[in-house]
């Protein structure tokens, strides 16, 4: 368990580089970012609660305005590993959906470095680091109650996710997969199996939901209506080869999830 310091330090460093575009660095700062979202309400000794809601309030804008350059990279890394066993009739949708994705890539850049977000967010830290703690600002250790709860969150999706067609569902019980894989990190005693289990949970939800948001992608870019980013006959009949491909992805990722939950109900349920 981090303190906040030490995760105000790990984004401070990041963030020169995430705000150049850097996919590692950019990727590593919205991780820290979304550490310190959950760390900061837990920490209600460590700093004046007026000081520790605006550093809440700025990190959550930063880390959305990383997040929306963060799913493009997530939208590129799956076409460039597609690109390996591209077939011929895929080769040119590839091409040009890279081409369009990284033209979005930078628009999106452009504007995380517009706003304030980053700035705001490093004075803030700043007055932080200038203010002596209240303070341990060590993260509490969590209840089995709030790990009872957090399971029960969790489990509450066990009927709406068997539908493979839910994809809103299965978004948010990924983002109730990760709270508990969190509150799960706070227990001293948890026992190894129990963090791998939630771990690969969130991790086979992740990929399904980076296919579900390539897939509606590419739908949207077949239907473009503007000529300048509309895609030639060539392109289009290539994208929908691609489009075709993902989904398969998406439907075998699925299946690997459904195998992952059946075996985890068990474990989930006994929390």
């Amino acid at each position: 368990m981090e303190p906040i310091t030490t995760l105000i330090e790990r984004l401070t460093a990041a963030l020169p580089l995430a705000l150049k575009g850097d996919p590692v660095a950019l990727k590593k700062a919205r991780t820290t970012g979304r550490r310190l979202r959950v760390v900061l309400p837990l920490s209600t000794a460590a700093l004046p609660k007026k000081l520790r809601l605006r550093l809440l309030d700025n990190t959550k804008t930063l880390t959305r305005a990383l997040g929306s350059v963060r799913d493009l990279d997530a939208q590129q890394e799956l076409l460039t590993q597609a690109a390996l066993t591209a077939t011929e009739p895929e080769r040119v949708g590839l091409a040009f959906a890279g081409k369009v994705l990284q033209k979005r890539r930078r628009q999106a850049l452009k504007r995380v470095c517009r706003r304030d977000a980053a700035r705001d967010w490093l004075k803030c830290a700043e007055q932080v680091q200038g203010v002596p703690a209240l303070a341990p600002d060590s993260e509490p250790a969590a209840t089995h109650a709030e790990v009872h709860t957090a399971a029960q969150l969790v489990l509450a999706f066990d009927t709406p996710i068997r539908d493979p067609k839910n994809i809103a569902e299965l978004h948010d019980l990924r983002i109730a997969v990760k709270r508990l894989r969190f509150t799960v990190s706070r227990v001293p005693e948890t026992q190894k199996a129990l963090k791998t289990t939630v771990a690969e949970l969130q991790t086979i939800l992740g990929t399904v939901h980076d296919l579900d948001i390539l897939r509606l992608w590419l739908r949207s870019l077949l239907q473009e209506k503007k000529r300048r980013l509309r895609p030639s006959r060539s392109q289009r009949t290539s994208l929908t080869a691609l489009r075709q491909r993902f989904q398969t992805e998406r439907g075998a990722a699925y299946l690997a999830f459904r195998e992952q939950w059946e075996a985890a109900l068990p474990t989930l349920q006994g929390l």
